[in-house]
This record gives C-alpha cells, structure tokens and sequence, in this order.
C-alpha cells in the first residue's frame, strides 16, 4: 500500500490527505513539506509523520508513493518541485489550476519526466477540472448538432475559506484590483483554460480565446468580489460562453450549464459545486488511481469521464 507526501499544508492538501486516508487509499502519511514551522509542526502532529522545510529534502519513494503538490496555482512555481518528486519516484497529484492547460513548454516537459520516471503526474480539480469543463462536456456528448455552450457559475465568499476572498479582490479599490489582475495576482485562475478544454472535446478549434473582468462594488464602494468571462468563437459562430461571479453575500449561488444542440439540455446544480470539497474528492480519486495509469503527464482533459 501507499504512504503520501504532502506538498504544501493548505487546506486542499491536508483535506485530500485526510480523504485519501479515510478512503483507504493511503496507508499513512509520510511527511509534509511547508515553508511555515507553525504549520508543519501543527499537521506532523496530526497525521503522525515528518516534516521539512522544502521538498529538496524529502526521501526518495518506496514502490507506490504518492504526492500532493498544493502549494501555488501557478504553473512556474510548482513545475520544478513536480520534476523532482517524479525523479525520486513519486506519483504526482495536483490542484495548481494553469497546469489544467499548461504552455506547450511546460506540459512537455512533465510529460518527459514521467514518462522516463516510470510515474504519473495528474492535474485535477474542482474548476478548472469538473464543474465548467469536464461536466458540461460531459452533457454536451449527450447532444448532437451543438451550436453553444454557456455555462455560469455564482460563489457567494462569504461561505469560503479567507484565501479566497483575498484573491478574489475583496475590500480592494478597484485599481488595486486592476493591478492585481495585470500582475496575476489576483482573480479567478483557470477560466481560459476551462474554455479550451471545452473546445477541445467539442472538436472546436480552441486557439482563439477571448476574457474579460470586473469589480463588483460594495456599498463602501470597495470591491467586494469580481465577475470573469471567457469565450470561444469559432468562424462559423459557434460559441462556448463562461462566466463565473465571486462576491460577499451573493445570492442565489449556483453553477448552470446550457447546451444549445438537439436535444437542448440544461442543468442546475443549486448552491452550486462545493469547490474545496470537490477538489479534494477529485484529488483523493486521482490518488487511488495514479498508480494504475501509463506513465505521462494527465490534465483532466485526458482523463476517462468517470475517472476516480
């Protein structure tokens, strides 16, 4: 059975570790890697295992070992830590949201080292990886002649975890939100590749990305949450349309898909998709099946759809 290493003590790590060990995926926690001494010595506490400060000092894998990499949405932050894992005999599980759709560069290069590491590197997640790709392609298969896909989805942060606030620009003015949207520092990561996901399974050309934002205000007049748009427009006007809203105290949150095809489908999930439950359950399920997948570097696109 597996032992599993913990990159990065947020919550979305140590909620999958947690559910990976319920599950009977792992057999036990082999360490966790965080910057933070409180941190790591809070969880070597909790789940009864060793602690470091970077992953450089992690052990090398027995048969079957398996790491959660959740420590930066960013592609260029977790990247290298993944090629390390894998070369020290990891299999490689991830919620970094630009690793959903990596560059052309960076998704060669993971490839390249699972493949000749003999492991597996799965990137999955609530959205991007479920509830704005994955589901609505899934419905969009049960229809033929599809001319439009529009999917929303509506957050109230006021239900989720500070972090989330944070990025998503709350009691920021709106050029400190501006700024922070140039510098990819704040917002929503993952709707573009949300987008070409979609387009991808659909057989559309998904080259041609369009993406828009804007604050939502509160009654101070400081930012309480950000409204995001992604659209795909083929040159025979096909459209996919996403649009997803994060505010305080929003009401009616919800995810709602529509396929515009024969038959016309549409489905809402009311409060909408949990997303730090469902990325942990969608992590724990690529736990349990990593070890089962040919060597290469998985983005949820490529995986079955009833994968996990």
């Amino acid at each position: 059975m597996a032992r599993l290493l913990i990159i990065g003590g947020g919550p979305i790590g140590t909620g999958a570790a947690q559910a990976a060990l319920d599950d009977g995926v792992v057999t036990g926690i082999l360490g966790i890697v965080d910057r933070d001494a409180d941190v790591r010595q809070k969880l070597q506490g909790r789940f009864d295992c060793e602690g470091w400060s970077t992953s450089a000092d992690v052990p090398p894998a027995e048969p079957g070992d398996r790491a959660i990499v959740a420590f930066s949405s960013r592609a260029e932050e977790v990247t290298k830590t993944i090629i390390r894992l894998l070369s020290s005999g990891y299999h490689v599980v991830t919620p970094a949201e630009e690793l959903a759709w990596p560059e052309r560069h960076v998704r060669d290069a993971l490839a390249s080292s699972a493949k000749s590491s003999r492991r597996s590197v799965i990137a999955v997640g609530a959205n991007p990886g479920f509830s704005m790709d994955r589901l609505p392609l899934l419905l969009a298969s049960s229809s033929r002649q599809v001319q439009a896909v529009r999917v929303e989805r509506r957050v109230d942060s006021a239900n989720h975890r500070e972090g989330l606030r944070i990025r998503t620009g709350v009691g920021l003015t709106t050029e400190e939100l501006a700024a922070g949207l140039r510098a990819g520092t704040h917002g929503h990561v993952g709707l573009s590749a949300s987008a070409r996901m979609l387009a991808v399974g659909l057989g559309w050309p998904a080259h041609d990305v369009s993406e828009h934002a804007q604050p939502i205000l509160g009654d101070d007049g400081l930012v309480a949450g950000i409204r995001q748009q992604a659209e795909v427009r083929t040159p025979d006007g096909r459209t996919i349309s996403l649009d997803i809203t994060f505010a305080l105290n929003l009401p009616d949150p919800l995810d709602r898909i529509v396929v515009d095809g024969t038959p016309r489908i549409e489905v809402e999930i009311a409060g909408g998709y949990p997303g730090v439950e469902g990325t942990t359950t969608q992590l724990a399920g690529a736990l349990a099946e990593c070890g089962d997948l040919t060597p290469d570097f998985y983005r949820p696109i490529d995986l079955p759809i009833d994968f996990g």
